[in-house]
């Protein structure tokens, strides 16, 4: 755990108290739910849905989803989908920063080129596959919080989101995509092979 404070007039502590973070960016779904104690009323909960089972009574997912969907300001991703479609399924963390940053106060621009910063030193390759996770990222959160806004269950969104070709995600379409899948018909449409373009 960390904590991280940034603002545009002095801040006296890096430390927040417990209910006043803006947002919980959670790697992993269960630590969400363990610091969401430190959530702001209206906070955001940022977090992958891919779980690191480390301990042998981890909760069932389908538990953790249902728990973390009663949140109402939260962003889920699967991560370890979208890092492993960028390139490299360790990049699960700049997929995570990537689906919170259109709730921060800084450009893609900016934060691309910091990522291109953080990075340099592994080499281009390293640098593209980053890029690319965070882009996945964004346009990943932005989709999810658009199905959830057009009246889509948090489960069927997350598994909308996995079918359809990450370079192809497109926010704009999200509320087409859930009139077009009402029913039943997303289990016809999951059950295509491959990736679907958005």
């Amino acid at each position: 755990q960390s904590n991280l404070r940034y603002g545009d007039t002095e801040i006296w502590s890096d430390i927040i108290p417990t209910g006043k973070a803006d947002m919980i960016l959670a790697v992993e779904p269960l630590e969400a739910l363990r610091y969401r104690q430190f959530l702001r009323p209206g906070g955001w909960v940022v977090a992958s849905t891919t779980p690191f089972v480390n301990i042998p009574n981890y909760p069932e997912s389908d538990t953790l989803l249902a728990e973390l969907a009663q949140i109402e300001n939260i962003v889920l991703v699967d991560t370890a989908h979208f890092a492993r479609a960028a390139g490299n399924r360790r990049s699960q963390n700049m997929v995570t920063v990537g689906a919170a940053s259109p709730l921060l106060d800084f450009a893609d621009e900016r934060m691309l080129a910091f990522v291109e910063r953080l990075f340099a030193r592994k080499g281009e390759k390293t640098v593209r596959v980053n890029q690319r996770a965070f882009r996945f990222g964004r346009d990943a959160g932005l989709f999810f919080r658009a199905l959830l806004d057009a009246g889509m269950t948090t489960p069927d969104a997350l598994r909308l989101i996995n079918k359809l070709d990450p370079e192809t995600l497109d926010a704009g379409q999200a509320g087409a995509w859930a009139e077009a899948v009402a029913g039943d018909r997303l289990e016809a449409l999951l059950a295509e092979p491959g990736a679907l373009a958005c």
